[in-house]
């Protein structure tokens, strides 16, 4: 039972189950043992397993060019002239509407929760300059090439004069684009 124990443990941190149920299946099918769903409950929980939502990270994440991008951030940093600013940019897109979530009520019960009629919703562009904590943004109808264009004049008129300001931004099409 010990050596199930220890390749069920195994199992479990390279596969995450939402039901209790389903390990107790695969626990049935791979060792031919029953369980309980309290008895597989209390055993998961004094072998340190909890029922809790996973931390989530990009899909696309590389560590590799996470790596590579923080040598160039650094590099840059280095190398920039004392007037030269660099900006993290990104857009958002926060709305306003009720978003209905699960709760205890009563068998055969159907609870009614009032709702907004319409959704709200705003497009804001902004950047940050980690070296002052300085703050540009610009709210628009639309993020597109006319609206990020917009912002990066409003950003060069922050910083007047004849140097450099560096955008660091995600890949969306409209910050790839040429007339950008």
């Amino acid at each position: 039972m010990l050596e199930h124990s220890e390749l069920l443990l195994s199992h479990l941190q390279e596969k995450t189950y939402r039901y209790v149920k389903d390990i107790c299946a695969y626990v049935k099918g791979k060792f031919c043992v029953d369980h309980t769903v309290s008895g597989m409950t209390k055993w998961l929980q004094a072998n340190g397993f909890r029922y809790k939502k996973p931390q989530g990270v990009p899909a696309k994440f590389d560590a590799a060019k996470q790596k590579e991008f923080i040598e160039f951030y650094e590099e840059l940093k280095r190398d920039c002239g004392e007037r030269e600013a660099i900006y993290f940019v990104d857009s958002v897109h926060p709305e306003h509407q009720t978003r209905l979530s699960y709760g205890w009520i009563f068998k055969g019960v159907r609870k009614m929760i009032g709702m907004t009629g319409k959704q709200y919703r705003m497009n804001v562009i902004s950047g940050i300059c980690l070296t002052n904590h300085r703050i540009v943004y610009e709210q628009s109808a639309k993020v597109n090439e006319d609206s990020i264009q917009s912002f990066l004049y409003r950003l060069r008129k922050k910083h007047p004069g004849d140097y450099k300001i560096h955008v660091i931004w995600d890949n969306a099409g409209y910050h790839r684009s040429k007339r950008v």
